[in-house]
């Protein structure tokens, strides 16, 4: 099979994924782009930036990546210079290591289901302990000179509540 054929089947198969997960990213922080107040003038960047970089890095899957693709694998069989081709060989036999690494993880975490699904489960709790105490999480508090302060929740239930209404 020609190199580029193979590439396209490579993209067609993955295609419908890759569709899938740059929807969701979009769905999810679209929205973000669009909140009003504070939280909106922070985070509409981030919102944007997300968007355009996931819709550019789909793009660039189904155009750029299998065109490259066809066009470097097995480069270093015809590669002139043999410094280049010795970084090329260099280069396909960390990929084979890190292949070879990626199974045995595979395999592991396969044969051991439930010690990862305990694990993540703990990890989950662990995470939630997080916000419970307060280590994570707060609001955003706006200062007189027109910065804003982060603080974390325990604090700001201090700070509400010692804090008397303003008028204005």
């Amino acid at each position: 099979m020609p190199a580029i054929q193979a590439a396209l089947e490579g993209r067609n198969e993955i295609g419908f994924a890759a569709l899938a997960i740059t929807l969701v990213d979009v769905v999810v922080f679209l929205p973000i782009s669009l909140v009003q107040g504070l939280a909106g003038k922070i985070l509409r960047e981030f919102g944007l930036t997300v968007v355009t970089s996931t819709l550019i890095s789909l793009l660039v899957s189904f155009t750029l990546t299998p065109l490259l693709a066809s066009r470097f694998s097995k480069a270093h069989e015809v590669i002139k210079f043999k410094f280049f081709r010795w970084i090329s060989e260099a280069f396909e036999r960390f990929q084979d290591r890190l292949e070879l690494g990626y199974k045995n993880v595979l395999g592991w975490a396969l044969n051991h289901r439930k010690t990862i699904v305990a694990t993540c489960f703990l990890m989950f709790i662990g995470s939630c302990g997080l916000v419970v105490t307060g280590q994570i999480g707060g609001e955003l508090k706006s200062l007189g000179s027109g910065g804003i302060a982060g603080r974390r929740h325990s604090e700001m239930k201090d700070f509400w509540s010692s804090t008397p209404p303003q008028t204005g």
